[in-house]
């Protein structure tokens, strides 16, 4: 594949959290990568609180990177600066081994704190350019205009006291567009190529069907005319039958705006119809990264294979005889202090 779009390298998202006294940290997503090529939709399933949700909103500045980096086109927009950190406290804690060691050498003693110095010196300055990337100024604006999401609830993600026009025109004002006739046509032709009506646009988000409001934010999201949409579970919160015509919509808006698609859910019929490869998270890991075809004929990782075991079919008889198959980490695995996974490719585009 080439004109690789997204590039996302050991992304970590921790979560620092305070119970009965004790600091406790949540990893959320724990050193995950992948990448995502032009024109594909690729999935990224598991089940509720695996941190799918939390890795789209890492890649679009809503939750802060740990660790980790995102490229789009090339371009690091962002990323976390604790390893950089650990770089530092290590290069201290054995600085000062070595001045102890060579306390009645001062030369040996001098050269040491240089190279400590120098060594913190060119550290923070890559700090520097992390925190440069991850704010929202120059460049990093106009890059970060590519990129949207669709949220998964469209209720909460709709102000209740904004009309439809001015929720949709937001991205475009933000973005410069001051002409309110230049406004007004795009919110108009993308309400109609997302299936509403342009005298919808003067109306308010709670005058709408949950279909229909999230056809607004699938609008709101194209404005601007993303390269790289971010889809965070669009259908889980709607009936089954206008679930069907949500990912007809997207499935026909990908192929005529040539837009590439981060497709997020636990629903992996859905994710299967949809999607050109599938990754499979498991408590903040990436366990498996395969075509959609070769992950259902051929999974690998158990806790697939339980996933798929899980997906329902409409026929009584096959559903009397499914076996369930039930993934226990700590019984399945033999992982212990240099004995734990990496994450390698079994076979050409097939990892676990």
């Amino acid at each position: 594949m080439e004109n690789k779009v997204l590039e996302v390298k050991n992304l970590k998202t921790y979560f620092k959290n305070g119970y009965a006294g004790r600091k406790l940290i949540v990893k959320a997503v724990d050193n995950v990568s992948f990448d995502i090529y032009e024109g594909e939709v690729f999935g990224l399933v598991g089940e509720s609180g695996c941190g799918k949700t939390t890795t789209g909103r890492t890649i679009i500045k809503l939750h802060e990177a740990t660790d980790g980096e995102i490229f789009f086109r090339g371009d690091r927009i962002g990323g976390g600066i604790q390893r950089y950190v650990d770089a530092i406290k290590a290069k201290k804690a054995e600085a000062k081994i070595l001045i102890a060691e060579n306390k009645e050498n001062a030369e040996r003693v001098a050269e040491s704190k240089a190279e400590r110095n120098q060594f913190i010196k060119e550290t923070k300055a890559m700090i520097g350019e992390v925190r440069s990337d991850n704010a929202f100024s120059g460049e990093t604006v106009k890059i970060m205009k590519n990129i949207q999401m669709i949220f998964q609830d469209p209720i909460s993600s709709l102000n209740p006291r904004m009309t439809v026009r001015e929720i949709i025109a937001e991205g475009l004002i933000i973005g410069g567009e001051l002409n309110r006739k230049e406004i007004d046509e795009k919110v108009f032709n993308i309400l109609k190529v997302v299936g509403l009506q342009p005298e919808h646009a003067f109306r308010y988000p709670h005058e709408f069907s949950g279909g229909q409001r999230q056809r607004i934010g699938i609008a709101r999201a194209l404005i601007v005319e993303p390269e790289l949409l971010i889809a965070d579970e669009p259908i889980s919160a709607l009936d089954v039958s206008i679930q069907a015509q949500v990912i007809n919509l997207l499935k026909n808006l990908q192929s005529e705006l040539s837009l590439t698609i981060l497709f997020i859910a636990h629903d992996l019929s859905v994710v299967k119809y949809f999607s050109d490869r599938i990754a499979v998270m498991y408590y903040g890991k990436m366990v498996e990264l395969a075509t959609s075809d070769k992950l259902f004929k051929h999974p690998l990782h158990p806790y697939t294979k339980s996933l798929l075991s899980a997906i329902p079919l409409p026929d009584p008889n096959y559903e009397r005889q499914r076996q369930r198959f039930e993934y226990n980490p700590s019984t399945q695995h033999n992982y212990g202090p240099g004995n734990m996974p990496g994450f390698i490719e079994v076979e050409e585009g097939h990892f676990v």
